[in-house]
């Protein structure tokens, strides 16, 4: 028995969780990252409106155009982009909107068919509301018109996916 040895380990992790230890942040390091993620943000509203403009020229391709699989996998991408993209930079509603896309692109091409009107009339639904958004500049959850705007494209999507 005499042969177990016991090691206490020193517990460095609490010593950098209070600030202490070598995990402290550097003030100036943390500063320095915070205005890039500003300055991104800033440029975002930017690449937000060009976006806008690209899904609406995509959901037309969609409807008018000669690849509609291609539309609409390209429509797919774009509304998982402003999903993901859009509560990293202040618009918590876009990141909305963009997922009930996302979600009912999801639904729909689970049956491998095309879209039936009604479903073309949600997806139209969705790019005139991120468009709105990026008009308004609506950010964060963009308020009671956002919860407005929400509440419209969910009864929007009922209606889209009992109509198969």
């Amino acid at each position: 028995m005499s042969d177990i040895e016991i090691i206490n380990a020193p517990n460095t992790l609490r010593k950098a969780k209070i600030g202490s230890g070598p995990g402290k942040l550097d003030k100036a390091l943390l500063a320095k990252a915070e205005e890039a993620i500003e300055e991104f943000v800033e440029k975002y509203a930017g690449w937000l409106q060009e976006g806008a403009e690209e899904l609406e020229k995509t959901r037309k391709l969609l409807v008018e155009g000669d690849e509609p699989k291609q539309a609409l996998a390209d429509l797919y991408r774009m509304s998982l982009d402003l999903k993901g993209q859009g509560s990293t930079f202040g618009y918590q509603l876009i990141s909305a909107v963009g997922g009930s896309l996302t979600d009912f692109l999801d639904s729909v091409r689970e049956n491998g068919a095309g879209l039936n009107k009604m479903q073309l009339d949600v997806v139209t639904a969705h790019v005139g509301a991120i468009r709105a958004i990026v008009s308004e500049d609506l950010r964060e959850e963009g308020g009671p018109t956002g919860q407005a705007l929400l509440n419209g494209l969910a009864q929007v999507v009922a209606k889209g996916h009992t109509s198969k």
